[in-house]
């Protein structure tokens, strides 16, 4: 199975272009087979900062070529930026990045809203790993984290799940479905401590009033676990991700650079 909406985003960019997928993804500063990874589905959920720096070289936004929502055709300095690679003197590609490589912002840092619910998994870029699944509905839906006692965090990994759940319809055959347990009071009256959120990594987010997610965000220090809150998604634009909670009311901002992932939440009743 591959991301066929993504694929065909970046398809009819790479052709209004006249542009070769070897070469889009090195102008972003991507390895030669970043684009056609994606197309033959080995990258079915590329990262937002992977994403980040092909749009302006596709000359579209970041919202689009991620969710099919927002401009396709921009000419915007500042979304160019997230794409733009410095040669130093000897010719070498410098990423604007951190060093880390985790796209981590020392401003963010201590930022994250409290009193959510925070995932993680094993490393940077890596796919949570997900056990094969029968195309039927079961208790095979795998809950990858759950509040720690007397703390509203919520930690993954990437091994034996905490708890298995029976699957909802909407997530039958999605091989990379989870659940998580949310944590604290921040999303109330949608989102309840203890309540369990079902999460759909292959669903389009775009705006809408019913639009939550759930963000997953680079580790701010080596060995650090990724963390992920659960939000009300707002837009996307090129240089970060708009979010808003209910308790109390707030708007929240983080750099696209720190964002790892934006995965859907789905109701158990939705439909397929």
């Amino acid at each position: 199975m591959v991301n066929q909406g993504l694929i065909d985003r970046i398809n009819e960019r790479l052709a209004a272009l006249g542009l070769k997928a070897r070469t889009a993804s090195l102008r972003a500063g991507l390895g030669p087979d970043a684009i056609r990874s994606i197309q033959r589905g080995k990258s079915r959920y590329p990262r937002t900062d992977t994403l980040a720096k092909l749009a302006p070289v596709l000359g579209t936004s970041l919202e689009y070529l991620s969710t099919g929502n927002g401009p396709e055709h921009v000419n915007d300095d500042r979304t160019a930026h997230l794409g733009m690679q410095q040669r130093n003197a000897s010719g070498a590609i410098a990423r604007e990045t951190p060093q880390d490589g985790h796209g981590s912002d020392p401003e963010m840092t201590g930022n994250y809203p409290k009193g959510d619910a925070i995932v993680g998994d094993s490393a940077p870029g890596q796919p949570l790993m997900m056990h094969p699944i029968p195309e039927q509905g079961g208790r095979n839906l795998p809950v990858r984290g759950v509040a720690a006692a007397g703390t509203d965090a919520l930690f993954i990994t990437n091994g034996e799940p905490h708890d298995w759940l029976l699957r909802p319809a909407v997530l039958i055959g999605v091989n990379e479905a989870y659940a998580v347990v949310a944590a604290g009071t921040s999303m109330e009256p949608r989102y309840f401590d203890g309540e369990v959120v079902f999460v759909h990594p292959g669903r389009r987010v775009g705006p809408g009033p019913h639009t939550f997610v759930v963000v997953q965000f680079y580790p701010q220090e080596e060995g650090e676990a990724p963390k992920a809150i659960i939000k009300k998604y707002e837009r996307l634009t090129g240089v970060e991700l708009i979010l808003s909670q209910y308790n109390p009311p707030q708007e929240l901002r983080f750099p696209v650079e720190t964002v790892k992932s934006i995965h859907l939440i789905v109701n158990p009743g939705d439909a397929q």
